[in-house]
């Protein structure tokens, strides 16, 4: 006797976002460069990687497009977008950053991903490198140590006549 069975077909892509910051740490008030590692983490190919950063409290995205296209990932393969932050006038602390990714799986079924984190940010002084003048009083005094030595040494030779 013949019938017939549905078959759903589910698959193991998945997906992971690594963030990374320059500079770090994040500052109130600062303009930083995220990078965004998006990792295969299933054991299929993917096809057709979007990126998508959402909206947030405590960020303003700079780029022209919060959608970036990454292409095709296999198997334990990653890629890297980046985007253009700056860190509004917040308090201190974590705040929310979430991202879309949308990918077709092997079976050709588009799948959207939502992933979410925390990161931190910190006050604006801990962001700002304080330079008291002693690195810039440091280079001023080899130079003229430098100066000193070649004139020493220079002036004690006797000249050919």
């Amino acid at each position: 006797e013949d019938f017939s069975v549905p078959i759903v077909i589910s698959s193991d892509a998945e997906v992971g976002i690594y963030l990374e910051a320059k500079p770090t740490p994040l500052a109130v008030g600062g303009d930083h460069t995220l990078s965004v590692t998006v990792s295969n983490l299933g054991s299929y190919k993917i096809a057709n990687v979007v990126a998508t950063i959402e909206d947030s409290e405590a960020f303003d995205i700079l780029n022209i497009q919060k959608e970036q296209y990454i292409g095709n990932l296999d198997n334990d393969a990653f890629s890297t977008v980046q985007y253009k932050i700056k860190v509004r006038a917040v308090a201190p602390g974590p705040y929310p950053l979430a991202f879309d990714v949308k990918y077709k799986d092997q079976s050709g079924i588009w799948i959207t991903k939502k992933i979410s984190t925390t990161v931190n940010v910190r006050p604006a002084s801990e962001g700002v490198q304080k330079d008291n003048g002693s690195g810039t009083l440091m280079l001023v005094g080899a130079v003229v140590l430098a100066g000193v030595a070649y004139w020493y040494f220079r002036m004690r030779k006797p000249r050919a006549k």
